[in-house]
């Protein structure tokens, strides 16, 4: 730990970060990250015996994980939290980390101790639909918090109107940002497991604006 660490206790150190995600991001940003890090701050003080969050460590944070993973902080529940769940929990987790950093509270670089379960594709997307007012506060987030993430391409994608079996399917190669007009070829691969729903009909060129094209270049 640092000697220019500044001593805060996690709630008062959460609420630091709240009214800098209100400030600078969407409500629906403010909104998650109130409501996931509930969970840590009750981990601090209930399970960790954590006052002064100079004193997080990364056997802390794996021990957090563990705890949120068999339910810790779910209404009691025992049985275990989803993987995409736990993985949102503790992104939103990395991020106050990183951010709380800046005020001295935490050690350099502890956020990169969070450590983050691997998602299969089909934990990363799913075929429900959302609201499209809600999509850009969302790019809003991913654009802030998780810039290149697979998360932040998967909904980039998914504004551009791609469904999700065809973001499954997409390879390298398959993907165009060095050109003028950057985009995605979508292609119907059977033989290889990459079938798109409507075949050889829904394949095409899907452009990119340039924006969107850095997000996939930063992946």
């Amino acid at each position: 730990m640092s000697d220019d660490l500044e001593p805060i206790t996690p709630s008062a150190a959460v609420e630091r970060h709240l009214d800098a995600v209100e400030y600078d991001g969407a409500d629906w940003t403010h909104t998650t990250h109130k409501s996931e890090l509930r969970p840590f701050v009750e981990f601090c003080r209930e399970e960790a015996g954590i006052d002064n969050l100079n004193n997080l460590s990364g056997r802390d944070l794996y021990d957090y994980r563990n705890w949120r993973r068999k339910g810790g902080y779910s209404n009691g529940q025992d049985e275990d939290l989803a993987r995409k769940t736990v993985h949102s929990n503790l992104s939103t987790l990395r991020a106050f980390l990183r951010d709380v950093e800046e005020i001295d509270a935490v050690s350099e670089d502890l956020y990169l101790s969070v450590p983050l379960p691997a998602l299969s594709d089909e934990d990363e997307v799913s075929d429900s639909k959302i609201i499209p007012e809600r999509v850009p506060p969302i790019l809003d987030y991913l654009e802030r918090y998780e810039y290149g993430g697979r998360d932040h391409v998967i909904w980039v994608l998914l504004w551009r109107g791609l469904r999700t079996g065809a973001i499954r399917a997409l390879d390298t190669g398959d993907v165009d940002i060095g050109s003028r007009e950057p985009g995605v070829h979508l292609k119907n691969n059977p033989d290889e497991g990459t079938r798109l729903k409507n075949g050889k009909k829904s394949a095409r060129f899907v452009r990119l604006t340039e924006r969107d094209a850095k997000v996939l270049e930063a992946w």
